[in-house]
Formats: C-alpha cells, structure tokens, sequence
C-alpha cells in the first residue's frame, strides 16, 4: 500500500505523539523430572519506530520467558510459605519410602530412644544431603547453632518460621553452597529482639533445597526472662542440667572396649529424660591411633565413626555440646607442643564441635556463659612443653602454656568482676589439679598449678569447679584454699564412659565414698535463683545412680 503525502504526514505525527505497540506470544515446552509441560506468555513492548517497539518486545519477551521455564524447572525456590511443613507429614513421607531397607533418621531413633515423633527431642536429616546428625554447639534466647557435614553439592536454603497470637512470623536466611564431603556451621534466628515482649516459645528451623526439605526440627527456646540480668528477672530462678563424660572409647579401638556398650544408651536416656542443657565432653571424645594422624581424611574419619554411632543418635543435635581435648584428639596419645600435624588434628576437632569463639590459633579455649554461670574451656595438649631435667613425674614444665594460663587467669577475673566472689565458674579441662593419676595432671607442673590456686584465692572466688577427665575413674575433690574464710576449690573426675576402668591413684583432697571405678558418666544439676544456687553430681553405671555430690553457692 502505498501513502499519499497528506497520509504520511498525519502518520508521522502520530507516531510522534503515540509510539508504536507491539505484541507478541511465546510457546515452549520444558521436561521437569520426566514430565512435560506446555506455556507460552503474552507480552507487548512499545517504542517510538517500530525498530524501537520490535526491540523491546524481544527482550521483554525473553526475559518473561526465562522466569517461567526457571519457574517450570525449579531453579527458583518457593515463598517461606510453600516450605511449610508438619513433623507428620515427614514421618508420612518416610513410611511411603519404609519399602527400602535403608535405615532412616527415624527408625534409627525409634529403636534407640523410644522415640516420641511429636516433641523437640525429634530432628530429621536426609541422609542424602547430610551424612551423620547435625552437632548443636550453641543456644540461646536469641538463636540456635548447628554443625553440618554435607555430602552433596547443592544449594542451600535455611529458613525457620513461628506462631505468635495466631499470626505466621517467618524469615528467610542467606542461602549457601554446600561442598561434597565439607562442614557448614548455620545459625537460625534471630528469633526475638531484646525490647520485644511478644516473644516466642518454640519455632520450627529447616534446610530446603529446591526439591526436597533436609533438614527440620521443632526448637523449644529458652526463656528471655530466666536469663536476662534485667533487674526485675534478675532473681528467676533456673534449672539446668549438664551431662558430662570422657573417654568414648568406641568398637575397633582397644577391643574388646567399649566394655559396656549399653552404657552409651543410658547416657542418651539420661540426657532426654533430664531435658538437659549440654553436654560436657572433658576429653579423649575419639581415640587416634598412628593411620589417624596422617592427614586431615585420616583423622576426621575418627569423628565419622563417633557422629554415626547408633547409641549416642539423638545427642548430638538436641544439647549443646561444650567439649574440650585432651591427648588422644591431638595426637596417638600424650602429644606435646608442636607435635606431628597438631595443628591439623586441632582443627578437625574444632570443625566437629565448634567452639563459639576461638581466642588463639596456637590452643583451643574459650569462654562460654548461660546467665551468670561461666565455662572456661581449656588445652591440655597444645602448649606442653617438656622438663629437661625431669626428676620422678614432673616430665612437663608447663601444661597450659604461658598464654593459655594468662587467658585462664584473666578469665577468671572477669568471673568476679561481673558475677562476684560467689558466681559459679567450671573449669572444664582434660586433667586432675589434685589426682596424681598420671604425669600430666596440674599436680606435676607445681608453678602453674600455685598460679591458678593462689589467683583463685586471691579474687576470692567460692563456687570454682574444675570438670575433668583422662583418668578412667571418678571421683570429686574438695580443696581449700583459705581455711579463714572456708573458701573451697572443687573438681568433679568423671571418667570413662568407654575405656578400660582403673581402681584410682592417691588424691588427698578426694570426698571420701566418691570414686567410681566402673564405666561411667555424670550429671550436674544447677536449680534456684541466681544469688542462691544448689549443685548437685551424680554419677551414673549399668547399676543406675552410685554416688551423688552436692553444695550450695552460699555454703
């Protein structure tokens, strides 16, 4: 068709004051997981020349079309809201797949725990994703930490989400990149802020992929009001209970050790029945031997067997664990300062059971606190330094280290310039202060040892407790410093929970009726308000409770 100058000037003006509109459609299929699937899209564009308006519409086109087939194939996740899920409708997808034999997160529970599916104590992994059972190393009012091993390379998505008043608060986190064979420390929240009142009482936390949720547990959270020093909570009284045990010698290690096996069921029984807070490792939590120490696969592939274990599932996600070494994570056994791969072997510990706050890269301690009660954890291994001219046992002239010991001296203080000469501290730490069990306990490194007792003594601190492991018995000590004012060191041995049992060494300070010289593991309860705390030990056999301990902060 051709126009008559009258026409193309009326068009020119009008394209001058209308730009062109294009319109286009767009039909593709797309294969999802074998089935196929049909869209088009219908997309228009403008411009001021039809190239212009052609042009647009072209890219706007393409990119319409490219959010849909990455909406057909998955490569977008869902909204928070399509990752919902119940613990029942995984136990349903579970019992839909029980026609293979592999043994699930569930089941394995179930035979072991006695597991009751609805309450906290559940948490689901798939195996697919995540090789062993996630590690809680921290927990508080406002979040919750745990350790993943992943053995698959995949985008990751953690969310959590609660209900408040009948209203869905939920949050999305950082998506990450797992690595095949490689850990990722997540932490889920926060879940409150400090001013709010309107604070949760559980939430539930997840891992998505875009397919397939990994990773789900239902999360009870602590009270803001029991542990904030505000002045009007100060006095809330808590109830905590800490297990604690060394030594997990497991099958394949010292055969026919472990001697009781069953003794590892007790302890996940006793962790679930005592709703507890953590659990206090004080050392030997693996046992190396000379395959171990020859790279960084050797020695994680000790940690594999300890976090696949069938009679410890279940303890390792549900408490936080606070674990400190001694000589057998670091070495074959009693290694010293810059032994063979050390720092290798400290750092596969650490990927394992994280510390919160790594305050050196030459030992492995750190300070926790839950309320006023402090942790100080300690190296056993890392800063030995031998005597070279021993006489009799005094083989080391250091164990901690001239740092390691200020870190501990200066912790200390702080124990007593923020929660006074009564704030309850335990010193978990691989070796006796008082027991002459071996060549390494603080009672052969006399100058260290003085250090620690007299700087105790001069803060005036009442309620410090050492946790201590390695002698493969148990007892609890009790050592004054200063007769004046009564004021009482403690140490609770509690040892092995797996290894061959001996019959005790000489310890003075030892309460008469405490060693244990069976298999064995332990259990502190801290109950009452801040200013006026009761301690209770027990320690635990195959025969039940044998030997129960206790004091008060005010003694």
């Amino acid at each position: 068709m051709k126009l008559s100058n009258k026409m193309k000037n009326i068009f020119n003006i009008y394209i001058m004051s209308n730009p062109f509109v294009s319109h286009g459609l767009t039909t593709f299929t797309a294969v999802n997981e074998g089935v196929e699937f049909t869209g088009s899209n219908t997309v228009s564009a403008s411009g001021n020349t039809i190239g212009e308006s052609l042009e647009t519409l072209y890219h706007t086109s393409k990119k319409t079309t490219d959010e849909l087939l990455n909406n057909m194939n998955s490569i977008n996740p869902p909204k928070i809201t399509d990752y919902k899920v119940t613990i029942k409708e995984i136990l349903m997808n579970e019992e839909n797949h029980a026609h293979t034999n592999a043994i699930t997160p569930i089941n394995e529970q179930e035979k072991l725990q006695s597991l009751t599916k609805d309450d906290y104590y559940y948490t689901y992994y798939n195996k697919e994703y995540i090789l062993y059972e996630p590690t809680r190393y921290l927990n508080d009012v406002f979040s919750v930490s745990f350790n993943f091993w992943f053995s698959k390379e995949e985008t990751i998505y953690p969310y959590f989400y609660f209900v408040k008043d009948n209203i869905t608060y939920e949050k999305k986190l950082n998506k990450q990149h797992t690595k095949i064979d490689n850990f990722i420390n997540i932490t889920f929240g926060p879940f409150q802020k400090i001013v709010e009142e309107n604070r949760p009482e559980e939430v539930y936390i997840a891992i998505k992929t875009n397919t397939n949720i990994i990773f789900f547990k239902h999360h009870k959270l602590l009270n803001y009001n029991d542990y904030t020093f505000k002045k009007e909570y100060r006095n809330n009284p808590i109830n905590l209970n800490f297990m604690i045990a060394s030594c997990f010698t497991l099958p394949g290690y010292r055969d026919p050790a472990p001697l009781e096996p069953e003794l590892y069921n007790k302890f996940t029984e006793t962790a679930r029945e005592t709703n507890s807070n953590f659990i206090i490792s004080t050392g030997d939590v693996v046992y190396l031997d000379n395959l171990n120490v020859t790279s960084e696969i050797a020695c994680q592939s000790a940690y594999t067997q300890l976090r696949e274990y069938p009679r410890l599932q279940g303890t390792f996600s549900n408490y936080t664990w606070i674990a400190c070494n001694d000589d057998h994570e670091f070495s074959v056994n009693d290694g010293n300062k810059n032994g063979a791969i050390i720092k290798i072997l400290r750092d596969t510990y650490s990927k394992n059971f994280p510390l919160l706050s790594q305050v050196s890269d030459e030992y492995r301690a750190n300070i926790t606190i839950m309320k006023d009660i402090t942790f100080i954890i300690l190296d056993s291994v890392s800063c030995r330094i031998l005597n070279p001219n021993p006489i009799g046992n005094d083989i080391f002239l250091q164990i901690l280290g001239p740092s390691q010991l200020r870190f501990l001296l200066d912790g200390l203080s702080n124990v007593y310039s923020n929660f006074g000469k009564n704030a309850l501290c335990f010193i978990v730490f691989g070796k006796s202060m008082f027991g002459d069990q071996s060549e390494t306990t603080l009672l052969y490194c006399p100058q260290e040892r003085i250090q620690i007792l007299n700087h105790i003594k001069f803060l005036g601190l009442r309620n410090v407790c050492f946790l201590c492991g390695d002698s493969h018995f148990s007892d609890v000590s009790q050592y004054t410093v200063n007769e004046i004012d009564n004021q009482i060191i403690r140490e609770i041995r509690c040892s092995a929970i797996g290894s061959f049992p001996r019959t005790g060494d000489n310890n003075k300070y030892r309460v008469e009726g405490s060693l244990v010289i069976k298999n064995n593991y332990g259990r502190i309860n801290v109950e009452g308000a801040n200013k006026d705390y009761k301690i209770s030990y027990t320690d635990y056999t195959m025969d039940g409770s044998v030997y129960n301990y206790k004091w008060n902060t005010n003694y």
